[in-house]
């Protein structure tokens, strides 16, 4: 039993690819680019998944984000610096132990608006269908491919 995760970066043709955690750590610390989906910006997918004996049995998690970036596909420091004081700003809003309070819910509402994207039903079925093709089993009700021979 254990977890992965694996990164999809969606093309300016609204297809999807896998990224090497070592790229995509690099590209979140700012400093290599990734392929923009149009100019300025990046969008990923983040996949969580559950492992049974080293392979795939459910998916825990998808998040669908965005980056602006600079012309050169790295990201935009002051979006970095932006993200980094909203993040410091929902962890000093309250205790996750209480109820939430409002200012928190303000601050991690403008964060998911900031960074977070909607995939339409195409994208999500794109998605779907290359965590199947990797998975080797359909996945998000994607399908699987199947080698005839």
């Amino acid at each position: 039993m254990g977890y992965t995760q694996w990164i999809l970066v969606q093309d300016p043709d609204l297809a999807f690819g896998f990224v090497p955690d070592r790229q995509y750590g690099a590209f979140h610390a700012g400093n290599l680019p990734l392929q923009q989906v149009r100019p300025g910006e990046v969008r990923t997918v983040e996949v969580v998944l559950h492992l049974e004996n080293r392979f795939v049995s459910d998916v825990l998690r998808v998040d669908h984000l965005r980056f602006p970036v600079l012309a050169n596909g790295v990201r935009d420091p002051a979006a970095m610096e932006w993200e980094t004081t909203l993040i410091a700003e929902i962890l000093l809003a309250g205790s996750p132990t209480r109820p939430e309070p409002t200012t928190r819910r303000f601050v991690a509402s403008q964060g998911a608006g900031s960074f977070r994207w909607i995939p339409t039903a195409r994208e999500t079925k794109a998605i779907a269908d290359a965590i199947s093709r990797r998975a080797k089993r359909p996945l998000l009700g994607g399908s699987p491919i199947r080698l005839i021979g």
